[in-house]
């Protein structure tokens, strides 16, 4: 909850406030606005939330990239949250005011959207945004999270990118695209996918798996099925979300360690990534290759049963984009501008 300078001093005397603020009981997240400190203590996205909220209070602007993403609830893993960004008018600079990030080029209404009377850009543009500016698998978390709950149709993700792809970081932002698939259910999830998913072309999320009877046995986080290889992701984060609240965390646990039996006994290799892997990518690839190679040596046998797949729900990016002779001509401007504006600066 934020709380603004006047109304605190309405309760206590400057001299407390300003000791609980040394305290950590209060925390000054923009001008003249405060924060419980516990506030800050969750998730990095929520508290990046809070302090977009409590610029949004004092600017005028709109946010956007990172900032407008947590506001649209979605994961932005390996992001950096040190900057709340916003977008204002103008077609240069990029300023920062304390912590407070602002843009040029203010989107126009086609791209904006409204939380909690708070304008933001909507979810594609966001994306693209976030995609040019971030970390690949911020980029990609958050893409697969906004189509796998339907927030954004692959179409609008297309239109979004051709109107920003001349803009610095689209390489980023077409690679991202690229990567992104809606069947993953959790940022942990598209973590493993992206750590395993060159090592064969056979790679699959969500797929789910019968034994000889057709009888269902279990869905698996990703892997390749032509291989007989599952990689699952553990970690409390995962159990928490996914449950039912009526079942425990011990009886969720439980049931998985069933269901890979059942799995193993079919025939297929489990590959699991705990929490401490999250910082250690390369162990995590190096365990699913490792299986991934045996398969297919003398003396291996394709697991029992049969797999259903998952239809991926991806971004279908025109590759290359068709440039007509108008758009060349416009290209052809903006550099030669760009390039007089450097030959000024180093005279």
């Amino acid at each position: 909850m934020l709380f603004t300078r006047t109304d605190l001093l309405t309760q206590e005397t400057t001299y407390t406030l300003e000791s609980r603020v040394r305290r950590g009981e209060l925390v000054r997240v923009a001008s003249g606005l405060y924060v419980d400190g516990l506030d800050l203590s969750g998730r990095p996205e929520a508290t990046h939330a809070l302090r977009v909220r409590a610029h949004a209070r004092r600017c005028e602007h709109v946010a956007s990239h990172v900032s407008a993403a947590v506001l649209h609830g979605l994961p932005v893993p390996a992001a950096d949250l040190a900057e709340v960004h916003f977008s204002r008018p103008g077609s240069s600079g990029n300023d920062l005011v304390g912590d407070r990030r602002l843009h040029a080029g203010c989107p126009t209404d086609e791209w904006l959207t409204e939380i909690d009377n708070i304008r933001v850009t909507s979810v594609a543009r966001t994306l693209i945004d976030v995609a040019r500016t971030q970390p690949l698998l911020a980029a990609v978390a958050a893409i697969d999270a906004a189509l796998q709950r339907g927030m954004v149709d692959p179409a609008a993700l297309v239109k979004a990118f051709e109107a920003e792809h001349r803009w610095p970081g689209s390489s980023h932002a077409r690679r991202a695209l690229k990567a992104a698939d809606g069947r993953a259910e959790s940022p942990t999830e598209t973590w493993a996918r992206l750590a395993v998913a060159d090592l064969d072309k056979g790679h699959e999320l969500q797929f789910e798996v019968f034994d000889d009877a057709g009888r269902f046995v279990g869905r698996a986080d990703g892997g390749f099925p032509k291989l007989g290889v599952i990689w699952e992701y553990d970690g409390q984060g995962k159990y928490e979300e996914l449950r039912d609240p009526s079942v425990t965390r011990e009886q969720v646990v439980e049931a998985q360690l069933v269901r890979e039996r059942r799995m193993t006994r079919l025939g297929w290799t489990v590959v699991r990534a705990a929490t401490p892997d999250l910082s250690d990518k390369d162990r995590f690839r190096h365990d699913v290759a490792r299986v991934v190679g045996a398969a297919g040596a003398p003396g291996w046998l394709p697991p029992r049963g049969t797999v259903k797949l998952k239809k991926p729900v991806c971004v279908d990016l025109r590759d290359p984009i068709r440039w007509d002779a108008a758009m060349r001509e416009e290209m052809y401007e903006h550099w030669k501008r760009r390039s007089a504006r450097r030959q000024a600066l180093e005279w």
